[in-house]
């Protein structure tokens, strides 16, 4: 496996290990905020917020957040509009965030409201560096355009044909709608944008593959034009997750499934929606699980909770899962703001040695989802009149998806060798209070090079995301460079990175 040598080596994989000894790889769930949730529905157009997800971005210090707000259709919305809208909010510190005025979008006569977009959902926003600066910022996202050949009609009761769309804009506040929307129309309501992807030299897109379970609820599609792969033929009525491939963000590849039942997951598991994020040398996905209720396979299943989970992949084709399969963000417990649906939103954000993940929340199922758009329904969902909802925010360390961990036994990790030319080691690990995490540089030839044993070693103690190793004193650097391998001995320890920085 080449990883470049600015990646960490993370340890999803055995990619880098030639030998664990006294070691098991640990799979760890993010702590959620003590002060969730973090951004609450409290305007006019906001019945609730989340679920579809939405897009956090930190840039100059600064963090932007565009959301899915929800409300009935007679509280904030033009006749033939749906209830869904792209609305803005910032703060200074991830945390307390403020939703200004933008004046951009008029409704019932006024516009007086941190609205950015309507008639739309799944909220996918990047920075394309190929575009021009008129066109810097790109939304893809689930919208009303014109008919079209396999379009919702009439969906969320709202006028028109849907499909997946595209925006336009140069500073993420004024988007300008593709003329030719929906730009496609041969996947479903849920789904993530990667963007350009520099290794495959395309633009990725995660969707989700059409099922018959969709041709029969009312879409332009026949069953017998339904682009199909063998998961799908499958599993005819299984959400599941697809990819599809774009070299100008309008033409897209047939969405091909890459996440689908398996044999490990319970078999009522389905596989909503998954964000896909690079993160050193990784493609990670946040993948949203409707845990159905027991019903007929042979049927669409919409009533259920739901959760966040890992994927990991090194080319964002073939996905791997931990085989635990606990959370990665897990619903709250019974009473809780977020008890019945915990759902990820597009961005991952690393700062101050952690890494942030801004989630949607929801006190009701998925089938209670709907009840919102229908006054006087199922009151019970209601607080002061408004669904219980909200965004949250979790975090897990800097490199936190997976460690290697050893117990009171000492273990060993013993990397495949590679270049090494005059770097300073650099290790993420937490110990115990009587542990510790040791290094030594192994020659090709098999014996430790001089002055660099476990021996020599420095011990580490402690909790650092980025802790320079040394031996007597001496960094990595100052050896010769040459091809080496690594051996790390831990005692009551995670080892979650290393690498090589140079010089």
């Amino acid at each position: 496996m080449n990883t470049p040598p600015t990646h960490r080596r993370l340890f999803f994989d055995d990619a880098h290990v030639q030998d664990l000894r006294g070691v098991g790889r640990q799979y760890h769930q993010a702590a959620k905020c003590p002060d969730n949730p973090v951004l609450v529905p409290d305007q006019p157009w906001e019945r609730a917020v989340g679920h579809n997800h939405g897009t956090v971005i930190l840039g100059n210090g600064h963090f932007r957040m565009w959301y899915a707000a929800y409300a009935y259709p007679s509280d904030f919305s033009e006749p033939g509009m749906t209830s869904m809208h792209c609305a803005f909010a910032e703060s200074a510190d991830g945390i307390t965030w403020e939703k200004p005025e933008l004046g951009l979008i008029e409704i019932r006569g006024t516009k007086m409201n941190n609205l950015a977009m309507t008639d739309l959902c799944w909220i996918n926003i990047i920075e394309d560096p190929r575009s021009d600066a008129d066109e810097r910022y790109t939304m893809l996202y689930f919208g009303r355009g014109a008919a079209k050949p396999g379009a919702f009609r009439g969906w969320l009761a709202g006028d028109g044909a849907w499909g997946w769309c595209l925006a336009s804009s140069p500073e993420r506040l004024r988007w300008q709608p593709h003329a030719d929307n929906p730009v496609y129309t041969d996947a479903g309501d849920a789904g993530s944008l990667l963007g350009w992807d520099e290794r495959q030299q395309q633009y990725v897109a995660y969707l989700r593959p059409w099922a018959h379970s969709w041709v029969e609820s009312g879409t332009g599609h026949d069953a017998k034009t339904v682009p199909t792969d063998q998961f799908m033929e499958q599993y005819p009525y299984c959400r599941m997750i697809g990819r599809t491939v774009s070299d100008d963000l309008v033409h897209w590849s047939t969405t091909q499934t890459v996440i689908g039942p398996d044999g490990v997951d319970s078999p009522d598991s389905e596989y909503y929606s998954m964000p896909v994020l690079p993160y050193q040398g990784w493609y990670v996905g946040l993948l949203y699980m409707l845990h159905a209720e027991p019903g007929d396979p042979n049927r669409p299943r919409k009533q259920g909770l739901m959760d966040t989970r890992l994927a990991f992949s090194r080319d964002g084709i073939t996905w791997q899962r931990p085989d635990d399969r606990q959370p990665l963000i897990a619903r709250g417990a019974r009473g809780e703001w977020d008890m019945g649906m915990v759902g990820p939103n597009q961005g991952l954000i690393e700062k101050d040695g952690k890494i942030w993940l801004y989630y949607s929340g929801m006190t009701g199922e998925h089938r209670e989802t709907k009840a919102y758009r229908k006054a006087g329904k199922n009151a019970g969902l209601f607080a002061m009149g408004r669904l219980n909802s909200g965004i949250g925010l979790a975090w897990l360390r800097q490199d936190g998806f997976v460690s290697l961990d050893a117990g009171d036994e000492p273990g060993v990790i013993a990397t495949r060798a590679e270049q090494l030319d005059n770097g300073e080691l650099v290790i993420n690990a937490v110990t115990a209070a009587d542990g510790y995490v040791a290094a030594e540089i192994i020659s090709v030839d098999g014996p430790p090079a001089t002055g660099y044993s476990a021996a020599d070693c420095d011990r580490f103690g402690g909790d650092e995301v980025a802790h320079r190793v040394t031996w007597r004193g001496r960094g990595a650097a100052e050896l010769s460079a040459g091809t080496y391998s690594l051996r790390f001995v831990l005692r009551n320890a995670s080892l979650y990175s290393y690498t090589v920085i140079p010089r």
